[in-house]
């Protein structure tokens, strides 16, 4: 290997290494709970306020709680569950899913992670 060939390499693993340091920098605490069902906004709710919420979507109720400037799904019917088990989201940009009932949240506020998403 030459010394041209070791500059390449080094240089390619301090831009991955790079890249991976920015990307996963932490976005600013959210402020603001959006809750969509079928894709519609259904309610805002502040994030400083704790709250238990019901939201009716396709299968039953989805309960999503707020405490401590974070919201969850506490409980939610369908049966796979990942959106419960996804946990406590806070940061500005955060999105937590539940498909098969048709409701998800989204974090506001601050500066988020992402300029945009597309669906």
């Amino acid at each position: 290997m030459t010394l041209a060939d070791k500059a390449v390499v080094f240089i390619a693993v301090l831009a991955a290494g790079l890249s991976f340091y920015f990307a996963w920098q932490p976005s600013a605490p959210g402020t603001l709970l959006e809750i969509y069902q079928d894709n519609t906004l259904y309610e805002r709710h502040s994030l400083n306020e704790p709250a238990t919420l019901n939201v009716p979507g396709k299968l039953g109720d989805s309960v999503i709680e707020i405490d401590q400037g974070r919201a969850r799904f506490q409980s939610s019917p369908c049966t796979s569950k990942f959106c419960v088990h996804a946990g406590w989201m806070q940061q500005a940009g955060d999105v937590i899913a539940c498909l098969p009932n048709g409701v998800h949240i989204q974090i506001h506020g601050g500066q988020g992670r992402f300029d945009a998403i597309a669906f």
